[in-house]
């Protein structure tokens, strides 16, 4: 909107519009995401205007004059619906005000028509230090809302300011208010000279400065989360800068004094450059990240993100895999790794490492010292234990300063029992841990303490199922009269899986009911983020409960204990519609039609919490191992008057055919069940076998693999009894 043909306008013009350039392609790279895209949209008119400058600066025809000046309007009048838009986008409240944004799009549709008009503005005003379109009465209006909008822009983000909780969004809030108060305030200052006003043209170097406060946000705060784009563009950058320009000067040197050379030298060069390009490449990465590129992360969301990877498995390696994952990206550690105490063999051992040379798989760190050393159950900073008089046997912190460890985190399970070990290198900034890294960390130790006794404990009782069965086999291969001792053997595994399956289900229980109360929150007292925790707790509760209840009724059935079938005349449609009920999230997600044929007064003659189980399990593995968007099929027919037969019909993975011998056997799972859903234990099909063989029924299934299963079970029409009679499961004898 202005201006002077002056070198300085014109320098200011390039430079201005070089850097707003840059920062539009890099914000291109992550415009998926609402604030992204709207921010490149705002730096796209920034470009459209200041273009149009440049063009308006090099223009001598009072006619050329106009036709830029209009040409930026025509960019400028979406600058406050687009600058409104993305305030509500940063604080997450555009839902909430569509009607004013609504408002805001179509005035600026309406102004870029009539910018284009002598209604807007018309004629020209010249004045020292260049000329300007004269402002017409519509400009008032135009104005009016540009004000209007971008005085709600300010007020939304420094509400969201006084509102918010983390440190870092606070920096990150900072530098939007300042960056856009210098374009507002300083570039409003080219609407002056519009109104006769003359007015030095400062407003060009607004878009320079604009960009380096962004751009500076970026790197040090993460700023659109595109920080790790700038990082790997500058890498390369300056990774190829460093290699072609000594390059250059060679070739250069070598044409003009030695021509005959310059074609194998510059075959050499290039073998060199390519040579060379992944440590030089490797060492622009380290500065990076020692003086650029800090680590940064939000406490909330890293303690959202690690209990999230945590309760997704109860495999030790990936849990370790994912959460290593979140705190290298967290820290910028150059080491970490997890040492697990072996108590009976009296050493470490190390489940997970990445960086940490360590000499042997067999640690020899003092169990007690280490206790010694941890007795408060918080991260120990070893730099400032080492600058203090020793507390411990100097041949440990001789080790661990050996292998270059910073910080040690105890991982403490069993009532505060300290089970493991997370040690941390230095950063590969070279800072030290501060203090709020050591309270991430003493956070993320507790966390990371219940997921790893739970996952240590299904390992221990599956690798001692494991090892018992092999026994066995190789036992009664070789020594047939041992028979029976390996029955005993096979009867005290069973006894063990019992007892500690209830003493499991105890706590679990307790842990379930006081996680359901606090999700009621009669108080009122807890934010949606804490009710959030509290869901995720009781999911993962609810989990482990269904594994413990299915190990326990395994032991029931070999053992011939507490496992009766007490029958009576109930409703089964009421059952099945109670399972549904549980699986209704699954069912969603997965976008399942499921298509129940049966009944709700259908009387049967069973043990209702008995066949409610075994309607979990089959209608369970149907929503779990059905293709999305397909249909699961409940039905029944009654066969010669003597039994009725149910059916669960899924259209999913189906199981191999050489697999259909196994599929009753304890433990087993199918391979293609395996891969699809690797949290389940093969137990849900024996225990719905034996419950339906206790009532005089039997189980089987068809299934042709990627077409689906058909799964029955059948229960005998016997006549109403006025008592209940009661079956007891006992223990088959295996030939």
């Amino acid at each position: 909107m202005l201006y002077n043909s002056s070198l300085f306008s014109q320098m200011f013009s390039l430079l201005s519009l070089f850097f707003i350039i840059s920062l539009s392609i890099v914000v291109l790279k992550n415009s998926r995401r609402l604030v992204n895209g709207l921010f490149f949209l705002l730096t796209i008119i920034l470009d459209l205007w200041i273009f149009g400058s440049f063009m308006m600066i090099s223009s001598v025809d009072d006619s050329q004059i106009i036709f830029w000046d209009r040409f930026v309007y025509a960019a400028v009048v979406f600058w406050p619906s687009l600058q409104y838009h993305f305030s509500l986008a940063v604080t997450y409240t555009d839902r909430q005000r569509r009607n004013l944004l609504a408002f805001a799009y179509t005035f600026s549709f309406i102004f870029l028509f009539l910018s284009q008009t002598d209604l807007f503005v018309s004629g020209i005003f010249h004045y020292a230090w260049g000329a300007h379109t004269k402002a017409q009465f519509l400009h008032n209006f135009f104005l009016g809302a540009f004000a209007f909008y971008g005085t709600l822009f300010f007020y939304n983000l420094i509400k969201k300011y006084k509102s918010e909780m983390s440190a870092l969004e606070k920096k990150r809030l900072t530098y939007y208010i300042i960056g856009f108060l210098v374009l507002d305030i300083i570039g409003g200052t080219a609407f002056l000279p519009a109104y006769s006003i003359p007015f030095y043209p400062i407003f060009l170097a607004t878009p320079l400065i604009f960009s380096l406060i962004i751009t500076y946000a970026i790197v040090y705060f993460g700023l659109m989360d595109i920080k790790l784009i700038i990082r790997r563009s500058l890498v390369y950058f300056f990774s190829v800068i460093s290699l072609l320009v000594p390059s250059y000067i060679i070739i250069s040197y070598v044409y003009l004094f030695h021509q005959f050379y310059s074609a194998p030298a510059f075959v050499i060069l290039f073998f060199i450059s390519i040579t060379l390009f992944p440590r030089t490449k490797g060492y622009f990465y380290r500065f990076s990240n020692k003086y650029l590129f800090s680590s940064l992360y939000d406490f909330n969301e890293l303690i959202y993100n690690l209990n999230n990877r945590l309760r997704a498995s109860l495999d030790i390696k990936q849990i370790f895999e994912s959460t290593i994952d979140i705190l290298l990206q967290a820290f910028h550690s150059r080491a970490i790794a997890v040492l697990y105490y072996e108590e009976k063999a009296g050493y470490w051992t190390i489940l997970y490492n990445i960086g940490f040379n360590f000499e042997s798989s067999k640690i020899d760190l003092q169990y007690a010292t280490m206790r010694k050393l941890l007795i408060a159950g918080k991260p120990l900073d070893l730099d400032r234990l080492r600058n203090t008089p020793p507390l411990a046997d100097k041949r440990v912190l001789t080790y661990l300063k050996k292998i270059n460890a910073e910080i040690l985190v105890p991982v403490n399970v069993e009532q505060k029992k300290l089970s493991s070990l997370l040690i941390f290198g230095p950063k590969e900034s070279e800072e030290a841990y501060n203090r709020n890294d050591i309270r991430v960390l003493e956070s993320i130790a507790s966390e990371i303490g219940i997921s790893l006794e739970n996952a240590l404990l299904y390992r221990s009782v599956t690798r001692f199922n494991l090892k018992l069965r092999n026994e066995i086999v190789k036992a009664t291969k070789k020594l047939k009269e041992q028979n029976e001792s390996l029955k005993q053997l096979d009867k005290a595994k069973d006894e063990f899986i019992g007892i500690a399956s209830h003493q499991l289900r105890t706590p679990l229980t307790g842990i379930r009911w006081l996680a359901e109360l606090l999700l009621k929150n009669p108080e009122h007292n807890l934010s949606d983020k804490q009710l959030n925790f509290l869901r995720q707790l009781n999911e993962s509760n609810q989990k482990m409960i269904r594994l413990v209840s299915d190990l326990l009724d395994v032991s029931h059935i070999e053992t011939g204990r507490k496992f009766d079938i007490n029958k009576d005349y109930f409703y089964i449609g009421e059952a099945i519609s109670e399972v549904l009920k549980e699986n209704v999230f699954l069912i969603s997600t997965k976008k399942l039609k499921v298509i129940n044929k049966i009944p709700a007064d259908l009387n049967v003659w069973g043990d209702r919490e008995k066949i409610k189980q075994v309607w979990q399990n089959l209608i369970s593995n149907a929503t779990k191992y059905s293709h999305n968007n397909s249909e699961i099929e409940l039905s029944f027919k009654k066969e010669k008057g003597k039994q009725l037969v149910f059916c669960v019909h899924d259209h999913g993975i189906g199981i191999p055919a050489e697999q259909h011998d196994k599929i009753f056997t304890k433990f087993f799972r199918a391979n293609n069940a395996s891969l699809q859903d690797g949290e389940g234990t093969g137990l849900g099909l024996y225990i719905a076998r034996e419950i339906i063989r206790a009532h005089s029924g039997d189980v089987w299934f068809e299934s042709v693999p990627q077409k689906g299963t058909h799964f029955y079970f059948s229960l005998p029409l016997l006549a109403a009894k006025k008592d209940k009679k009661i079956t007891k499961i006992t223990k088959k004898k295996t030939k």
